[in-house]
């Protein structure tokens, strides 16, 4: 369990590095918090210089700003270890953690002046970039796809009505309320399944024998796994006829090689979504395991009309679950809808700006974002990079009986956010009194 608390606190750390990273670089931050908000239709303008920061007078950087983030304290890193077979977590990786603290004499030079003013800049290469030389979306999805049957539907205008009454998260809708009993018993299932990716059973042994496998999905039927060999992305695909539920469920951070997705902090173009970015790492984890789930989720789901389609997952694979859920609806809507995709994430770190956040909140699907107690990771990249959640928040202030749900779409100030200068990495382990991380 230490190790996996201390693996815990080194990815907030990379995370909230590799964020304050690229506040300070040429690249342009993940997005900028403004109260107007732009509504109009989701394309992407491309230009063939990079706009300035609009900087107010005394604020500069440091003298010897690191461009690189420190990779060093990590070179003793294993990079593989064995899997024990009877279950258990594994462990034996991280038994050669370096020792000593990690190094933050780079940041104690961080400016105290004011955070820029003015629109960030919106035009810089990226994988996720679409080059248009009109108003046409490509017909693409957000995350590449080679289906011949499948379509983009990030072009579509943001619902302005939508947007207007959801998006603003100092309108009359950020409300709180406490969970009722069923709402608790929903998210403690949901969080039971997304910790079973972490069992060697399941992925990549494709057994659905774990206690808390038969526990919340008594008759689950594992139709596919998937792992990826760069980003260590590792989930699988499971069917429930009693609940007439198609499951996508992403494993969380629990190796060298998904640690260094954590790190990849560095804001990319999300689709032809203007002027919406999201996290490097987190993106392309998700690009490389698409083709290996996505052809099983849509012929179960043709076979199935009547079923839905539930995309969760911890931490690391929270988000994940968000981008993947998001892109179902890209690839084909009229199998995909905002009635069939629901998206639960656990102790998801925030994924974009605010504007791939209000995109998101414009396709209507149902998100659910849980957060326990002062768990640090819902609280990087930090909301001063730009960054910004989006999903109806369901806060566990001390234990589940204490759930409080704040009402609003878009990220709230009234919950899991009034810890964000407080926050802990032993928080992140338990929800709903549900061991993640680990598996029985």
């Amino acid at each position: 369990m230490v190790s996996f608390i201390s693996i815990t606190q080194g990815i907030s750390i990379c995370l909230f590095a590799s964020s304050m990273m690229f506040n300070a670089s040429a690249l342009p931050v993940a997005g900028h918090e403004d109260s107007s908000t732009d509504s109009s239709p989701s394309t992407t303008t491309n230009s063939d210089s990079t706009p300035t920061l609009d900087m107010p007078n005394g604020f500069q950087m440091p003298t010897g700003f690191p461009t690189a983030f420190p990779t060093d304290w990590l070179k003793n890193l294993p990079k593989g270890g064995s899997f024990p077979t009877d279950g258990a977590f594994p462990t034996d990786w991280f038994k050669n953690l370096p020792t000593g603290s990690f190094p933050t004499d780079w940041l104690k030079n961080l400016p105290t002046g004011a955070f820029p003013t003015g629109a960030f800049p919106t035009g810089i290469p990226s994988f996720g970039k679409r080059e248009t030389e009109d108003n046409t979306a490509p017909a693409e999805p957000s995350i590449v796809s080679n289906k011949p049957e499948t379509h983009d539907i990030s072009h579509i205008p943001l619902n302005t009505t939508h947007i207007e009454s959801r998006s603003d998260n100092n309108n009359n809708n950020d409300a709180t309320e406490m969970a009722t009993s069923s709402q608790v018993n929903e998210l403690t299932m949901y969080a039971g399944v997304a910790s079973t990716a972490y069992c060697r059973t399941v992925v990549p042994l494709k057994q659905w024998s774990c206690v808390q496998c038969k526990k919340w999905v008594s008759d689950g039927e594992i139709l596919t796994t998937f792992t990826s060999a760069v980003s260590d992305t590792n989930g699988f695909v499971l069917r429930s006829k009693s609940q007439k539920t198609i499951y996508l469920v992403f494993r969380g951070t629990n190796s060298y090689q998904s640690a260094m997705t954590d790190m990849i902090g560095t804001p990319v173009a999300y689709g032809s979504v203007s002027g919406a970015y999201v996290h490097a790492g987190f993106y392309s984890s998700v690009k490389e395991v698409i083709n290996s789930y996505y052809p099983k989720i849509q012929s179960e789901i043709k076979a199935n009309p009547d079923y839905k389609v539930v995309v969760t997952g911890h931490s690391l694979g929270g988000a994940q679950a968000l981008l993947a859920g998001v892109d179902l609806l890209q690839r084909d809507s009229s199998k995909f809808t905002s009635k069939n995709v629901k998206i639960y994430t656990i102790g998801q770190p925030r994924v974009g700006n605010k504007k791939f956040a209000q995109y998101v909140d414009s396709t209507g699907i149902d998100i659910h974002r849980s957060v326990h107690k002062a768990d640090m990771v819902p609280q990087v990249p930090p909301r001063y990079s730009g960054f910004f959640h989006v999903g109806v928040e369901s806060w566990i202030k001390r234990d589940p009986s204490t759930t409080q749900i704040c009402t609003s779409n878009l990220e709230s100030d009234k919950c899991s956010y009034t810890t964000s200068a407080m926050t802990n990495a032993i928080d992140h382990l338990t929800y709903f009194g549900i061991s993640e991380g680990s598996c029985l």
